[in-house]
């Protein structure tokens, strides 16, 4: 087995770089709303 880094620039900015940090600031939003949303149908609100 042989592992290789392939390379493939991103051709939608001048630098070629692809984000990174994008994938972290997804999840916490989503977490808090499904918190609240438990919350909320726990307590018997409607």
């Amino acid at each position: 087995m042989k592992i290789v880094h392939l390379h493939s620039p991103s051709p939608l900015n001048p630098l070629g770089v692809k984000g990174v940090g994008e994938r972290g600031a997804v999840a916490p939003p989503a977490a808090v709303a499904m918190r609240f949303a438990t919350r909320w149908r726990r307590s018997g609100w409607s």
